[in-house]
């Protein structure tokens, strides 16, 4: 189905620039369960949550609190536990995890402490992306009928 209409009222010259989706199957339970486990970690013991920082990443692994700044402030009004959504240790490689430890560090996870964690939140992040992928895919379909120099596949 061509979303094309849909897509311009959205981001057009009348438009607001959002974008909803709805209908996904499993998000809303999907999306409790991520917001239990998130809870739960975030009142756990500052020294338990410590464990899972990973400062060798810039804090983009793990738990991040405090750690990036607004206004040139630490921002310690939310907490992020970060990891990649598709893949847990997406390169063997060293020498990439090295150049790249923003990117290609193995996700962090507190299995000890809450085992629920790491499945509720892969399986959240793959339906996001599995959903984005969908949006993207409209998305150029919408850019190729307005555009006559769009490259398709590109």
């Amino acid at each position: 189905k061509d979303l094309s209409q849909l897509i311009e009222k959205a981001f057009g010259f009348d438009g607001l620039g959002i974008l909803a989706v709805h209908g996904i199957p499993d998000v809303e339970e999907l999306r409790s369960k991520v917001f239990t486990d998130g809870y739960a970690f975030a009142n756990m013991d500052e020294q338990v949550k410590a464990k899972y920082e990973h400062k060798a990443s810039y804090y983009s692994f793990g738990w991040s609190h405090g750690k990036e700044k607004l206004q040139g402030h630490p921002d310690y009004s939310k907490g992020s536990y970060y990891n990649n959504p598709l893949h847990n240790d997406p390169f063997a490689d060293p020498k990439i995890m090295e150049k790249f430890p923003s990117f290609a560090t193995p996700n962090v996870w507190p299995k000890k402490e809450l085992p629920t964690l790491e499945e509720n939140f892969m399986k959240m992040g793959q339906l996001v992306v599995k959903v984005g992928v969908m949006i993207a895919a409209q998305a150029d379909k919408f850019i190729e009928s307005k555009c006559s120099t769009y490259k398709k596949g590109r």
